[in-house]
């Protein structure tokens, strides 16, 4: 029996899929998926490569369509049918963002947030994030799906980014308003706050409340941290005949030793878990814990245990190193060395006409100006929708190279 080629297409994408639903979450994959497979349904349907389908978009998207833009955009960010190429998707992404169209602002906040083969630029991605959730009425396709993903990755920003941009208010106020729209993590990250007091009060009773949320809609690390909370604070037990207390055991504010005379209820004191801090060199780098969900913050309590830790930052070699925490707090200081890079040759082209995209057409990369590139012959592509679109080779010797081009119009 001959599978249909659309089955054979979506199974052959079995990856994707896979990676998408890891960076956008279960909730976002089949709108998304959706989209991509009824933009492009007709050409999978004839057999045909991804590619070709991309080339198909390429007239459209050049032509300011905002759609097509975010489809070739997302292609590249995925690597569907092509190599994958994040600055190539950051390029469409940009068209299309400008143009306001939600879902490219929403990848293209993720590509600054997370820095995966990009620089990473939080102010950037706080922009577009914010451009996301000021969409109106039906202004964006997902909406407010995608709003609401939009304001839980604000929050993680403002949560657990670099110094300049931490702020636990501003986190928690985005929190509140992703969890608004039913997003577990957004719940779960509410019950962290305001049972370890990130930015206010300790409010066990309402941090239960936001944990039995995500519980609900089937987040375990919820359920298991609205269970650890429930030890600490259920009702100390009453005496025979008599009604029992309102009043509750809460956790300690610090880990010292139970004044004595009071050992019969040491046993039953929670004891707080280790602080994890770590110092990066340089101070602005990128902390991650791999094995956890809960970004990092300096100071963070941590169950006794094995831990990944990740420190990274742009134009810097990333250092990933196993950690094992014990019962005592743990103070790491990590340095970060600079990659070195040799010197090679740069282009850029400068166009005499606003608007003209340059494109290298026998190499990965995307162009931008002033690109690094080893001595040798490249073919470029001047393009710009009403005028003629232009080949042509140059060579890059070991000077930098800038060459003025200019396009001609098409005649009607």
């Amino acid at each position: 029996m001959t599978m249909p080629s659309t089955c054979f297409s979506l199974v052959g994408h079995k990856q994707w899929l896979l990676s998408l639903s890891q960076q956008l979450g279960r909730s976002l994959l089949l709108p998304v998926f959706s989209y991509l497979f009824l933009v492009s349904m007709p050409l999978w349907a004839n057999d045909t490569p991804l590619h070709p389908a991309i080339e198909r978009l390429l007239p459209a998207a050049r032509q300011g369509d905002a759609v097509a833009q975010t489809t070739i955009g997302s292609f590249y960010q995925h690597g569907v049918g092509v190599k994958r190429n994040l600055h190539k998707a950051l390029h469409w992404f940009t068209l299309a963002a400008e143009q306001g169209d939600g879902l490219a602002q929403f990848n293209l906040g993720l590509l600054y947030q997370e820095g995966q083969g990009l620089e990473r630029d939080e102010q950037k991605a706080i922009y577009w994030l914010h451009k996301v959730t000021e969409q109106t009425g039906r202004a964006d396709r997902f909406h407010p799906l995608i709003k609401g993903w939009a304001q839980l990755k604000l929050a993680f920003i403002y949560f657990a980014g670099s110094s300049q941009v931490r702020d636990y208010q501003k986190a928690r106020e985005w929190f509140e308003q992703a969890a608004a729209m039913n997003i577990p993590m957004a719940q779960e990250m509410l019950g962290q706050i305001y049972s370890q007091g990130l930015g206010v009060a300790r409010q066990p009773q309402l941090a239960g409340q936001w944990y039995q949320r995500a519980a609900h809609q089937g987040s375990r690390s919820a359920a298991k941290a609205l269970q650890e909370l429930t030890k600490k604070t259920e009702p100390l037990p009453s005496a025979p005949g008599q009604t029992k207390a309102v009043t509750h055991r809460t956790e300690p504010a610090s880990s010292s030793a139970t004044p004595a005379g009071n050992k019969a209820n040491s046993s039953k004191a929670p004891v707080a878990h280790p602080a994890l801090t770590i110092q990066a060199i340089p101070a602005d780098a990128q902390i991650r814990i791999l094995t956890i969900r809960a970004p990092y913050r300096p100071g963070m309590r941590l169950a006794p245990g094995s831990y990944r830790i990740e420190v990274s930052k742009a134009g810097y070699q990333t250092v990933k190193r196993e950690l094992v925490l014990s019962n005592k707090d743990r103070h790491l200081r990590i340095r970060l060395h600079e990659q070195v890079q040799e010197k090679q040759p740069s282009l850029t082209v400068v166009p005499t006409l606003h608007g003209v995209m340059v494109r290298i057409l026998n190499i990965d990369a995307d162009y931008r100006p002033g690109i690094s590139l080893p001595p040798g012959k490249y073919l470029l592509e001047l393009s710009k929708p009403g005028f003629k679109t232009e080949q042509r080779w140059v060579e890059l010797s070991e000077g930098d190279l800038k060459l003025e081009v200019t396009l001609s119009e098409m005649t009607p």
